[in-house]
């Protein structure tokens, strides 16, 4: 995928409260251990 491809993905996920996107280039998980999750099921 090209990088302007995973835009509308990060601006759901953000105003969804899952993500936080505060810093350019970088999103982090705001959810408890939801990132945790993540990783063990995906």
């Amino acid at each position: 995928m090209e990088t302007n491809e995973f835009n509308p993905y990060r601006k759901r996920l953000i105003r969804k409260g899952i993500v936080s996107g505060e810093t350019r280039g970088y999103v982090y998980f705001t959810l408890p251990l939801f990132d945790e999750y993540v990783v063990a099921n995906y």
